[in-house]
């Protein structure tokens, strides 16, 4: 019915002849005045399974007004706009989460598809001394890396990669002719710096590798050594379970803010203000992301996991507004008349009640 009163307007495809087509541009909306009018409204909330022509048949008696439902609460991607079902939310567990995150201190330059393959410590050449080499049973491909959080999410993975595991990274090569079908590994590995350990620090400290600094030794234990060609996996859990945000209180918690934080001696009351950074976090050992990788996290920050915050999300979405059913008539008059010849393109505001 909402698509019934759309205009036909004539479009000329290139290649192809002119077709006559709705103008999926025209859009109308309630003005906020009526949206700010709870005379107008009845919150419901959606149930296991509800669809939109069940509660239009529920509330107007007749399925074919969905679209009020919709355009009532602004719903424009339905897929991810309205509540999920429990099945649903299982098959996005168990076909799209499947994998493991793996965070390192680096800020590399990933990219999907990369191959992280793991670094067998213990090989011994011919004379019996320990070398490094390719593990080869151990390795997945990057399915995404979120370089705010300095996160690897691999999928496709054969063996296990772990937490305290040495890890290569590999990218296929290119020639003028295409894919050269060789994988080469990519750098960026164990940077040095001068890090502030903590929010205001008027000083930074210089760390090339684990315990590199006489006085501060501990600001370095978990760095890896300047100029290595791998990187040390700081922590490792399933896709489902790995952060995504954190939280103190009510609030969102910036990654590279420091808790607890001082200022001049004086302890803050929650996370300070961010000295953020995309640099190697071995010596950021006062903020919220550092320590959340070493498990050092304060109990007061709580860690919002890729799986909770899509349960998180599909809860937002499940109260709704309801129009009131008597003013159905007056709704699909000014729909009509919008969304007729003579109004202009684009988003109209529309139903003040």
């Amino acid at each position: 019915m909402y698509f019934e009163s759309m205009p036909r307007i004539t479009y000329p495809f290139p290649n192809f002849p002119t077709l006559e087509m709705l103008d999926i541009f025209r859009r109308v909306a309630f003005t906020q005045k009526t949206l700010n009018n709870a005379e107008n409204w009845t919150k419901h909330t959606v149930v296991e399974g509800q669809k939109p022509e069940e509660l239009s048949t529920l509330y107007y008696g007749d399925s074919r007004y969905w679209w009020v439902i919709l355009l009532s609460n602004n719903i424009i991607d339905y897929r991810n706009e309205w509540p999920k079902t429990s099945k649903e939310i299982a098959n996005i567990f168990d076909n799209f989460l499947k994998g493991r995150s793996l965070y390192v201190f680096e800020d590399l330059p990933i990219k999907q598809g990369d191959v992280v393959v793991r670094r067998d410590v213990t090989a011994e050449d011919g004379d019996g001394n320990h070398t490094s080499s390719l593990d080869m049973n151990s390795y997945g491909v990057v399915d995404n890396y979120d370089r705010l959080l300095h996160k690897i999410d691999v999928k496709k993975i054969r063996g296990t990669i772990s937490s305290g595991d040495e890890i290569y990274i590999f990218r296929k090569g290119f020639t003028a002719q295409g894919s050269s079908g060789a994988y080469h590994p990519i750098a960026g590995f164990g940077q040095t710096g001068c890090y502030q350990p903590y929010f205001g620090a008027t000083m930074c400290v210089e760390i090339t590798g684990p315990e590199s600094n006489d006085v501060h030794t501990h600001w370095g234990t978990s760095c890896n050594t300047a100029g290595s060609t791998f990187a040390i996996v700081q922590k490792a859990t399933d896709i489902r379970d790995s952060a995504i945000k954190f939280r103190y209180k009510s609030d969102e918690a910036n990654p590279y803010a420091s808790y607890p934080a001082y200022d001049g001696g004086e302890l803050h009351d929650g996370p300070s203000g961010d000295f953020f950074s995309y640099s190697n976090l071995c010596g950021l050992t006062g903020t919220i992301l550092y320590n959340y990788m070493k498990d050092n996290l304060s109990g007061e920050i709580t860690v919002i996991t890729v799986s909770e915050d899509i349960l998180e999300k599909s809860d937002k979405h499940r109260t709704i507004n309801i129009l009131s059913p008597g003013l159905i008539g007056q709704l699909l008059d000014e729909v009509k008349l919008l969304l007729g010849p003579g109004v202009p393109r684009g988003t109209t505001r529309l139903l003040e009640y």
